[in-house]
C-alpha cells in the first residue's frame, strides 16, 4: 500500500514539474522551437505513470491551457505579421508602379536622383511574401535598368557628337591661327567673321576641350 502511494507520489511530482515546464512555454515567442516542445510535453505526459484522476486532469488541464494561451498568441502574431507583408507588398506595389512610369524619362539627373530615392525607400520596407517581393524587385530593376541602359546611350552618342564637333573646331582653331599675322585687314576682318558664324554652327564639344 505505501510502496504503491510513493510511486503515485512520484508520478504526481513528476507530471506537476512537466506541467510547470509546460506553463514556462506559454510566454515564449519562439514560435516553432515551442510548438515542437508542447509536442514533446504531450509524448513525455504519456510515458509518466499513474496519478489519481482528479489530480491528473487538473494537471493536464493547466498543460492544454499553457498550449492554448501560446497558440493564441501565435496566432495573432502571424496574423499581425500577415498584415504587415500586405501592407509592405502594397508600398512595394507603388514604388514598382513609380519607377516603371519613369524608365522612359529624358530628365536624366532628375530621373536618376529619382530612382536612387525610390531604391533607398525599397530598401527601408519590412518584407513582403518571398515570391511577390521577387516578381515586384525584377519589375523595379528592369524599369531601373531600361533607364540607364538609355541614359549610357545618350551619353554615348553626346560623346561621339562632341568628338566629330571637336575635330569641326579644331579645323577652325587652325584656320583662324592661321590668319592671325595676315595684314589683309578687310579680307582678313571678314574671315573672321564667317569663321565665327561657322563656329556657331559647329556644335557643342564641351568639358577642357571645349574651353
Amino acid at each position: 500500500e505505501h510502496t504503491i502511494y510513493t510511486i503515485t507520489e512520484e508520478n504526481y511530482a513528476a507530471k506537476l514539474k512537466l506541467t510547470e515546464f509546460a506553463e514556462g512555454l506559454a510566454e515564449s515567442d519562439q514560435w516553432k522551437d515551442t510548438t515542437q516542445a508542447f509536442r514533446e510535453v504531450a509524448d513525455k505526459w504519456k510515458l509518466l505513470g499513474y496519478v489519481d484522476r482528479n489530480r491528473n486532469d487538473k494537471l493536464w488541464n493547466r498543460i492544454e491551457a499553457a498550449r492554448k494561451a501560446f497558440q493564441e498568441r501565435k496566432r495573432l502574431y502571424h496574423e499581425d505579421e500577415e498584415k504587415n507583408m500586405l501592407a509592405n507588398l502594397d508600398l512595394k506595389i507603388e514604388l514598382t508602379e513609380q519607377a516603371e512610369a519613369i524608365a522612359a524619362s529624358d530628365e536624366w539627373k532628375k530621373t536618376t536622383d529619382t530612382y536612387a530615392r525610390l531604391t533607398e525607400e525599397w530598401k527601408k520596407i519590412g518584407p513582403a511574401h518571398h515570391k511577390k517581393n521577387e516578381e515586384l524587385w525584377q519589375r523595379f530593376n528592369a524599369a531601373k535598368n531600361a533607364f540607364f541602359d538609355r541614359k549610357r546611350e545618350h551619353h554615348h552618342k553626346i560623346h561621339a557628337e562632341h568628338e566629330i564637333n571637336y575635330g569641326g573646331k579644331l579645323a577652325l582653331v587652325e584656320k583662324a591661327e592661321a590668319l592671325k599675322d595676315s595684314r589683309d585687314w578687310n579680307a582678313t576682318a571678314q574671315a573672321y567673321t564667317m569663321l565665327m558664324e561657322e563656329w556657331k554652327k559647329a556644335g557643342r564639344v564641351g568639358g577642357e576641350k571645349g574651353d
